[in-house]
């Protein structure tokens, strides 16, 4: 029953997100405010004010904190730097127990990977793919995008990503029973990041 409540509610969250999008690109050509150019160290910040809050346990200041940071990368259409905030809005999401909030976030971050065009953005809507569907305990799915990512991240020799995402996979290890494989991947992972 919960599983078709979802699903019935899939196509008029779309049907809301796509209104929303069109009343945000005609406000945007609408709109006689200023326009202000991209700041980094404001996206940084707003982004680490994130961080720290999503450690200290404080997820509402984390939310407020990464949405500052998407919007910031949004507004310049900087879809690149969109990438870790909504990937970091999807964890918040699932920490949050908002399924269908993560199920959104998802959505933007392939939005924002087809953006940017890059093999990051690609990599990036996998993981986060990745580490949606194995919260959802759909694990084939969640294998698949995570090895697509990982593809991804050697292909490119991208090694914090690669591990990165090899951390995503021991979880899938762990979660299918594979305690063995499970355990060497992240044995591997941990040894690449102290190396």
């Amino acid at each position: 029953p919960v599983q078709q409540m979802f699903l019935g509610g899939i196509l008029p969250g779309l049907v809301m997100l796509a209104l929303v999008m069109a009343w945000g690109v005609w406000l945007g050509r609408h709109d006689s405010s200023e326009r202000r150019p991209f700041d980094f160290r404001e996206a940084r910040a707003a982004y680490t004010l994130g961080v720290l809050n999503y450690d200290r346990g404080e997820l509402r200041q984390a939310r407020a904190a990464y949405e500052r940071s998407l919007s910031s990368c949004l507004g310049v259409e900087n879809p690149e730097c969109a990438l870790g905030a909504l990937y970091n809005l999807t964890f918040l999401s699932l920490a949050a127990g908002e399924m269908w909030s993560a199920e959104v976030r998802l959505l933007e971050t392939r939005a924002a990977a087809e953006s940017s065009r890059t093999s990051y953005g690609m990599m990036m809507a996998s993981l986060t793919e990745s580490v949606l569907r194995s919260f959802q305990g759909r694990l084939d799915e969640a294998r698949v995008a995570g090895e697509d990512a990982l593809g991804i991240a050697q292909r490119d020799g991208d090694r914090l990503r690669e591990l990165n995402t090899q951390w995503a996979l021991a979880e899938i290890d762990l979660l299918e029973g594979d305690v063995a494989a499970g355990a060497r991947r992240s044995r591997a992972t941990a040894d690449g990041i102290h190396a």
